[in-house]
């Protein structure tokens, strides 16, 4: 009930805005999405949640039964609503270990190195989920379906398969959109619109963003199926596999990436294997691509198998179980990135604005994390709760934070797929040394992350990541705040630039409290922090008494407050900025969240409606909250508010106790 007031109100809210700037709300809809695909499908799904009409659009009549991208990453499983998350996991394989194999000269098979992911993240979900997409499609489907069961969302979502776009026209306040179904051709106006139509993006296109990139040298073959003659201390427990395997001479033939797959487990999995040129030749179809580069023909599973056997397993001790092959293709691989994101009131989401290579499953999580960025932002907007600005900050964050992962991937990729000797040599020590230094430095917690996507930050590429910390006054001069080796500003300094805490711009960690510190609605229901209601989020930590002594006698009109303080003081911000879902009192007495955290003294925290951090405030300052929200998220606040100024924030580098 109260989720259908609040939409409500913020429908209202979005009609007294549009009249206000003199525009009609007779839009077919507010966002149109093109592609049905899991990343058009999220968008549609968190779009329709926050109360925004939305009509999704897909060329194909019906879903493609195509294996396809089949890892979902741990960042992505967080991100999803609950109901999803459930679904996916019972229908998955889950994965718990990635290794790396050789496969010598003699055909032994000898594992290099394994990586136990379990324990390894704090979130909800441990390793990865090994899903077809076609499956991953058909969850989300299945959930869009339920939700539109509920009149109101049934209103608001419209799926239209079997139909296609035929243009774009972007004016100033609105996008007509062409399409093209068997029922003929129609013209509908949005507000905005997102493509995520793939990599031969048409919207891409129509708006004439470039495509930039490279073309990997090998050709691939990609082969799901069903296997007789796997034995269970290999398929048990499920592992995501990277095989090289080695030539006569010692060199490297190849690589085999593998992953168990739940349609059959544990004699299902999806084979990917590169070719380069002489190996490519039997099987080229005499056609080239507008690169220049020869294609290959359609292989038979048969023959897709015998180049990737000797690479995967001992040869000639497996074989396909008739009747079980589920997908059979080849392709090639790119690794490029859209020069925009964005043409006016027109996005681009997923493999519109960014391909790579398949290693390590990034590709689709990349997507879906576009559109739950933008998603929010879109319906800020939409609903009057923010200035349209705000919608800069998606192409800043994620064009940025793609990049670094397509660098990273590309790379990866390159090591993998070389034949070279050198290179050869050099890797196959590399993994060795690896395997020797997990066991004695903590790598792995600095590995995982990046591949489970938890550790990318916007701290760097956005005006929404904003970090508040004042400087000690220069007088009154206490001799703690100049002293050369225990200044408070020299200490604040090393804190903020090498400790280990949560910063403006990252993920949100996944932190429990006991009840009695949440303040909710729901309060007998809450005792994880995280995941969330998908809005606003405040979090008060009441920090503890030697940071808040420090802070006290070093800092100006600090005032330290209790629980029951900040429990108010949240009620009072929450009342005056609407957008706050929810607010969160951390007690002092918490000591292995506060550390978590990375606080000491009393602190604040803004989490953004996709779990990162929008603002960190040390000290509390009530101002500082406000201002954050008028000025970066561009939200209209309680006219009741009162701003008596701004307190400046002290720089990232304070060159004053080194020059004392």
């Amino acid at each position: 009930y109260n989720i259908g007031v609040k939409i409500y109100i913020q429908q209202k809210r979005r009609i007294n805005r549009l009249k206000m700037l003199g525009i009609s709300n007779k839009f077919d809809a507010d966002v149109l999405v093109i592609g049905a695909g899991p990343v058009g499908l999220a968008a549609a799904i968190e779009l329709c949640g926050q109360g925004v009409n939305v009509r999704i659009i897909d060329s194909n009549k019906e879903n493609r039964k195509l294996t396809k991208a089949s890892g979902i990453h741990v960042r992505t499983l967080e991100l999803l609503p609950e109901p999803v998350l459930e679904k996916l996991k019972s229908a998955a394989v889950h994965v718990l270990h990635a290794q790396i194999n050789e496969i010598k000269r003699t055909g032994e098979l000898n594992p290099v190195l394994d990586i136990n992911l379990d324990g390894l993240s704090d979130s909800v979900v441990q390793g990865m989920l090994s899903l077809q997409q076609w499956r991953t499609e058909e969850v989300l489907i299945e959930y869009l379906e339920e939700k539109m069961t509920n009149p109101d969302v049934r209103r608001r979502v419209k799926v239209e398969r079997g139909t296609k776009l035929i243009a774009l026209n972007s004016h100033l306040d609105f996008v007509e959109a062409e399409l093209e179904s068997d029922k003929g051709k129609q013209s509908i106006n949005v507000q905005y619109v997102i493509g995520c139509d793939g990599s031969h993006s048409f919207t891409r296109k129509l708006c004439r963003i470039p495509y930039p990139g490279t073309a990997h040298e090998p050709n691939f073959i990609a082969l799901h199926t069903s296997f007789e003659g796997i034995p269970e201390e290999f398929a048990k427990p499920p592992k995501m596999l990277v095989t090289l395997a080695q030539s006569e001479k010692g060199y490297s033939t190849g690589m085999c990436f593998s992953m168990p797959m739940p349609n059959d487990y544990p004699r299902s999995y999806l084979l990917i294997a590169d070719l380069n040129d002489e190996e490519s030749k039997p099987f080229l179809s005499g056609k080239v691509n507008k690169y220049g580069r020869q294609l290959l023909g359609e292989l038979s599973p048969e023959e897709a198998f015998s180049v990737i056997e000797g690479r995967w397993f001992d040869k000639g001790k497996l074989s396909i179980i008739p009747g079980s092959v589920q997908w059979c293709t080849t392709f090639t691989v790119n690794s490029r990135q859209a020069s925009l994101y964005r043409s006016g009131r027109i996005f681009l989401a997923g493999d519109a604005a960014h391909c790579h290579s398949p290693l390590g499953g990034q590709g689709m999580n990349m997507g879906i994390q576009d559109v739950i960025n933008l998603s929010w932002k879109l319906s800020h907007v939409i609903l009057g709760n923010s200035n349209p600005s705000i919608l800069d900050t998606y192409e800043s964050e994620r064009l940025e934070i793609d990049k670094r992962i397509i660098s990273m991937v590309k790379r990866s990729s390159d090591l993998a797929w070389s034949r070279s000797p050198v290179l050869h040599f050099v890797r196959s020590k590399a993994q060795h040394v690896m395997s020797k230094a997990i066991g004695v430095f903590p790598i792995l917690p600095i590995i995982v992350p990046l591949l489970q996507m938890t550790s990318h930050s916007y701290s760097s590429c956005s005006e929404l990541s904003f970090e508040h910390w004042e400087r000690p006054p220069i007088w009154p001069v206490p001799i703690s705040r100049i002293y050369p080796f225990g200044g408070y500003r020299r200490s604040q300094n090393l804190f903020r630039w090498f400790s280990r805490r949560v910063r403006a711009g990252d993920r949100l960690p996944n932190i429990t409290l006991s009840r009695r510190y949440v303040t909710d609605n729901n309060l007998e229901e809450i005792e994880r922090v995280y995941p969330y209601k998908r809005g606003w989020l405040l979090i008060l930590c009441e920090g503890q008494l030697s940071g808040n002594d420090e802070m006290k006698r070093n800092l100006r009109d600090v005032d330290i407050l209790n629980i029951d303080q900040l429990r108010t003081l949240g009620e009072r911000i929450k009342k005056i900025i609407g957008i706050i879902d929810r607010v969160v009192v951390i007690s002092g007495s918490n000591v292995n969240t506060c550390k978590n955290l990375g606080v000491y003294g009393q602190c604040l925290f803004v989490v953004r409606p996709d779990s990162h951090i929008g603002l960190r405030s040390e000290p509390i300052r009530y101002d500082v909250v406000l201002d954050y929200f008028q000025q970066r998220v561009q939200c209209p606040i309680s006219r009741s508010a009162e701003i008596k100024g701004t307190r400046t924030s002290s720089p990232g580098f304070d060159p004053v106790p080194l020059v004392v």
